[in-house]
């Protein structure tokens, strides 16, 4: 995609002539928009999602949300909420269409649930394992203190944490030492032994394999207030693992709300409920296996939505 400036999109226009623009949930540039759609070309909205939290924010420039209503031909929403939403801030009705989300259609390649085998296996079988990832600032001591009252009861436990910028990597693993963790990174391709209780992911890529070696998923962004909401549960839910969310999901919470009912899902408040959690289900290791399971029915359950997106675009678009 060329850089938002007026002359930039309209020479890509004239080099690629592209028969549609296609824009994957809200990236919304104005520049290219209003180029694109003077060119005649249809802009179609994939995927589209709007939170009640974004649409408050919105409503403070609801003139740049009548721009888009004028220049966007086709908003595919996730779900009906995501709909009145965009309804709400001035996008007309015939506009648009609930697709579903394109994320339930996430296929987990066998090269990856190898790998996560594989490194559970190295990480150890019998070991109780759960994993923390896409974990923000004042996150990772929360999780922490969780760890350290886990290990009151199971003192085998592994923690692997996966901070969701690299660029806290150092930061982590320094926390790590401030509260006396004796800890691994696997970028120094070093197994954590038996008197190491937290590993430390601060490689790039290996989310899913990560996951798949883990018993339980905690979903970072969720256990701070501000403006993250949350991160994709659907990831271990795709690999079959129970998942625990703090409270502030508001990006995820149609998928959320999904799960729980399905038993797929807890939502806790603080580290002593995310420990007592991991307690319990490490305990009933059946527990684990059905909400796992559950996670991987509702996955099959919203399925489809990449197919009726591309019949939209191939056949209802002229």
């Amino acid at each position: 995609m060329p850089i938002d400036f007026v002359f930039a999109v309209e020479n890509f226009l004239q080099t690629i002539k592209p028969k549609k623009m296609l824009i994957m949930e809200t990236e919304l540039w104005p520049n290219t928009i209003r180029a694109v759609n003077k060119a005649g070309i249809p802009i179609i909205i994939v995927n589209a999602r709007l939170s009640k939290h974004s649409m408050q924010r919105y409503k403070k420039v609801n003139n740049l949300f009548h721009f888009f209503a004028k220049n966007i031909n086709h908003f595919l929403c996730q779900y009906q909420t995501d709909a009145e939403n965009f309804i709400t801030l001035g996008i007309p009705r015939n506009k648009i269409f609930v697709t579903g989300s394109i994320k339930f259609d996430l296929h987990i390649d066998h090269h990856i649930l190898n790998k996560g085998k594989q490194l559970r296996s190295q990480l150890g079988s019998d070991r109780p394992i759960w994993v923390a990832v896409s974990t923000h600032h004042g996150e990772e001591r929360q999780i922490l203190v969780a760890h350290y009252q886990l290990l009151s009861d199971l003192p085998n436990s592994l923690l692997i944490i996966a901070p969701r910028h690299p660029e806290r990597f150092n930061a982590v693993a320094k926390l790590c030492e401030e509260k006396a963790f004796k800890y691994s990174r696997r970028s120094k391709n070093k197994q954590p032994t038996n008197k190491e209780h937290i590993y430390i992911a601060d490689t790039m890529g290996e989310m899913l394999t990560i996951i798949g070696a883990a018993d339980i998923c905690f979903m970072g962004g969720s256990l701070i207030e501000g403006k993250i909401g949350g991160h994709n549960v659907l990831e271990p839910a795709a690999l079959a693992k129970p998942i625990l969310t703090g409270p502030n999901y508001f990006n995820f919470s149609t998928i959320v709300h999904k799960l729980q009912k399905h038993g797929a899902i807890q939502i806790i408040y603080n580290p002593t409920e995310l420990a007592n959690a991991l307690k319990k289900l490490f305990k009933f290791p059946n527990k684990i296996d059905r909400m796992g399971n559950n996670a991987v029915a509702v996955m099959k359950m919203n399925q489809g939505a990449t197919g009726k997106t591309i019949d939209f675009i191939q056949n209802d678009v002229k």
